[in-house]
């Protein structure tokens, strides 16, 4: 792996609306470029110290808490490049992306700090909305459940503990909580893949097994009759079957 030098700099061909110029980290990972804007804004050229790759001390902008911001960013990243170089691991664009944005205040001991993390970097990775919200779903539940959840937590007693709460307090169905144990054993591979934890806590499968639903469909000439059916609004409810159903396979009595 070649990393070039980390570079801080104002990058002036993208001004804002208002004229201001951003300063950008630029990192090179394996000759690809990676730009982070630092959310930090100089007015003019003159406000920049490019020795020192700094904001100098002017009376327009609050110079030092910007420069604190820069600080925090780059040992930020230069952190995140030793780590890995400690660790004899390549770095990769996406990877350093997830660190670097959403490591801030990062607890590495924490399940719950992990998921928000990958959760952040999902979205800047276009996973769909449907996905994100599902998994921020799947947090939240577990915290109301457990405030707190560390990885040495996270065992058999831990998933039959959370399996029985599902069941007996939130009185969910098999296949949702197929898909919260799904979710965990998901996050559970990103730490071991990103080296949080060394090996997964525990076997394959979950204690809620997905059950296959049983589908009911229309014939033709069910489909055909489906209009008058909705036209007169006939019930569907009661041991009598509708007319419409004479058609439909597998019916079954309510």
């Amino acid at each position: 792996m070649k990393t070039n030098n980390i570079r801080i700099y104002p990058r002036t061909e993208a001004k804002k609306k208002d004229g201001s110029i951003p300063v950008y980290l630029r990192i090179t990972i394996n000759r690809h470029p990676v730009y982070y804007s630092l959310q930090v804004s100089i007015p003019n050229l003159k406000c920049w110290d490019d020795e020192k790759k700094r904001v100098r001390r002017n009376s327009i902008t609050n110079y030092f808490q910007d420069n604190n911001t820069i600080d925090a960013a780059e040992n930020r990243a230069r952190a995140i490049i030793q780590e890995f170089k400690d660790r004899f691991k390549p770095l990769t664009p996406d990877e350093f992306r997830r660190r670097f944005v959403t490591e801030k205040d990062f607890d590495k001991n924490s399940f719950y700090d992990f998921c928000t993390r990958e959760i952040k970097y999902l979205k800047t990775a276009n996973f769909s909305a449907d996905t994100i919200r599902g998994y921020t779903s799947y947090v939240s539940k577990m915290k109301a459940w457990k405030s707190n959840l560390s990885f040495s937590e996270i065992n058999d007693k831990m998933r039959r503990e959370l399996n029985i709460h599902m069941i007996q307090d939130l009185k969910n169905m098999e296949n949702t909580r197929q898909k919260m144990f799904a979710f965990i054993k998901s996050m559970l591979n990103r730490a071991k893949r990103q080296g949080i934890i060394d090996n997964l806590p525990f076997q394959e499968g979950a204690p809620a097994k997905k059950r296959q639903g049983k589908r009911e469909f229309l014939t033709p000439e069910g489909v055909k009759i489906l209009p008058v059916y909705l036209l007169h609004r006939v019930k569907v409810s009661g041991p009598e079957r509708p007319p419409i159903f004479q058609h439909c396979r597998n019916w079954r009595k309510a």
